[in-house]
């Protein structure tokens, strides 16, 4: 499930292991986590957004992904998780309102 506010507490007390990107990095391999992405694109569609909408948006973030962060030269894995269990919904909700 995850440690609350790890990240948030991660970046506040050692600021300077994180920095902003400013090149377009070569892997051979890129790995992406898709959970962070697929929620990025439902929360920015709204309500109304129709499933091909959805794709689409997936897709324009995956392009942009693998041509401006990381440019995979042999392979790239997207890592989705299977659903929460039920009783860890209502915490995941809180989580990410905070």
């Amino acid at each position: 499930m995850g440690v609350p506010r790890l990240a948030r507490w991660l970046q506040e007390t050692f600021p300077d292991a994180f920095s902003t990107q400013t090149e377009t990095l070569e892997a051979d391999h890129v790995y992406i986590d898709m959970n962070a992405i697929l929620h990025e694109v439902v929360r920015s569609l709204g309500a109304f957004a129709t499933e091909e909408g959805f794709f689409r948006a997936v897709g324009e973030r995956l392009d942009f992904l693998l041509e401006h962060v990381a440019i995979p030269r042999r392979s790239v894995f997207l890592a989705v998780d299977g659903p929460a269990a039920v009783a860890k919904v209502p915490e995941q909700r809180r989580r990410r309102r905070e």
